[in-house]
């Protein structure tokens, strides 16, 4: 209630701004009330005029729109994002978000092709975020289980726990072995 009462009241521009950034940090971070914090969100996007910051509470929409399970919206502002020239570390990721909303909404050919495109563009910043194993989900979603095998063992030449990743490979290597009319791993 203090934030918003300097937000409709104080006559400093920067201390409304600031009050605006409490508030919708408030609602995203502490609360987790996602449909609140799309509307101070929102706010705060007009009230801010540093494109460093705007992007920053772009994103922080895009998430909210994604943690409530608005995918059409979410990926709205993370395609208007991308658009908009953003910082390199910024646009790695609302890519991930992108791929992440086409994982959740099951389109899963579009999901494979943002986390190849990560793996290409950004391959240390994928390391860091795990985008290989990820992207092997995706193939295991598709049940393209010779692919994330592929993928799996690729990462597990640089992975910190080798033998986890051992442990997914021959558990994809079960399931090829037993899907209908399957030799193993190398079937044609």
């Amino acid at each position: 209630e203090f934030y918003k009462h300097l937000v409709l009241y104080s006559k400093d521009e920067q201390e409304r701004q600031n009050s605006q950034k409490q508030i919708a940090n408030i609602y995203f971070d502490q609360l987790n009330d996602y449909p609140k914090a799309v509307i101070e969100l929102n706010r705060l996007v007009s009230m801010v005029e540093d494109p460093k910051d705007k992007a920053i509470y772009k994103m922080s929409l895009a998430r909210a729109y994604y943690y409530q399970n608005d995918f059409a919206q979410a990926e709205n502002e993370a395609e208007e994002f991308i658009r908009n020239k953003a910082p390199h570390e910024q646009k790695f990721e609302m890519e991930i978000l992108r791929g992440n909303i086409n994982l959740a909404k099951k389109d899963l050919p579009r999901a494979v092709e943002i986390f190849k495109n990560l793996l290409k563009d950004y391959p240390e910043q994928s390391k860091r975020d795990n985008v290989a194993l990820t992207l092997s989900v995706c193939y295991e979603e598709m049940k393209d289980y010779a692919s994330a095998i592929t993928v799996l063992e690729e990462l597990k030449k640089h992975h910190p726990m080798p033998e986890y990743i051992d442990l997914r490979i021959n558990r994809l290597d079960a399931r090829l072995k037993n899907l209908p009319g399957a030799r193993g791993r190398y079937r044609k």
